[in-house]
C-alpha cells in the first residue's frame, strides 16, 4: 500500500468511504463517483492530501503537478475533465470544469507548501493541468488506435500490421 493509500486509509471511517475515495482516486471511475469525492466536506481528509501532495519530489513546476496528476486523474475521468468545462470540438460531449474544483484547491495548497514553487501562479498551474489532460487523452487515443490494429505474420525481422478500421 502506497503513502497516498495510507493517508486515505487514516483519515477515512468507514471502509466503504475509503473504497470510494481510492477507487475515485486511482480506477476508472465514473464521473459521478469524482463528483462524490469533490462534495465531501472531511477537511482532515483535504489536509493530509495537501500535505502528501507538498511533499512529492520535482526539479520544476510541471514535474511537481506531472507527479500530483498521476496519483489524481486516470484516463477514464480525465476524457470527462478540462479547465473550464467546454464543449469538445470533435464531439457533442460537454466536459467538466475544474478550475474551482477540490482537487485544485488541494494542488494549489500544496503547491505554495513547497518552496520551490510557492510563487506559482493560478495561470501556471492551469497550464500544467491543462497539458496533463491533453497528454492523457492523446494516450487513450493512441492506445484505442493501437487496439483496432491486428498483427497478422510476426517475423523477429517486422512486424506486418493490418489496420482493421
Amino acid at each position: 500500500m502506497d503513502t497516498f493509500q495510507k493517508l486515505l486509509r487514516k483519515q477515512t471511517e468507514s471502509i466503504t468511504q475509503l473504497e470510494k475515495m481510492i477507487r475515485c482516486l486511482q480506477k476508472d471511475i465514473s464521473f459521478e463517483e469524482w463528483r462524490n469525492f469533490e462534495d465531501n466536506k472531511d477537511q482532515k481528509r483535504d489536509k493530509e492530501m495537501y500535505k502528501y501532495f507538498a511533499s512529492l519530489g520535482g526539479k520544476s513546476l510541471k514535474e511537481f503537478m506531472s507527479s500530483m496528476l498521476s496519483q489524481t486523474f486516470v484516463p477514464n475521468l480525465a476524457k470527462e475533465l478540462t479547465w473550464t468545462g467546454q464543449r469538445n470540438n470533435s464531439s457533442k460531449d460537454v466536459t467538466r470544469a475544474l478550475k474551482d474544483s477540490k482537487i485544485v484547491q488541494i494542488y494549489r495548497v500544496a503547491i505554495k507548501r513547497n518552496r520551490k514553487f510557492e510563487g506559482a501562479t493560478i495561470d501556471e498551474i492551469k497550464k500544467w493541468i491543462s497539458a496533463g489532460l491533453k497528454t492523457t487523452k492523446e494516450k487513450i487515443r493512441t492506445s484505442n488506435k493501437e487496439k483496432d490494429k491486428v498483427i497478422v505474420i510476426r517475423n523477429p525481422e517486422m512486424d506486418i500490421v493490418i489496420d482493421e478500421t
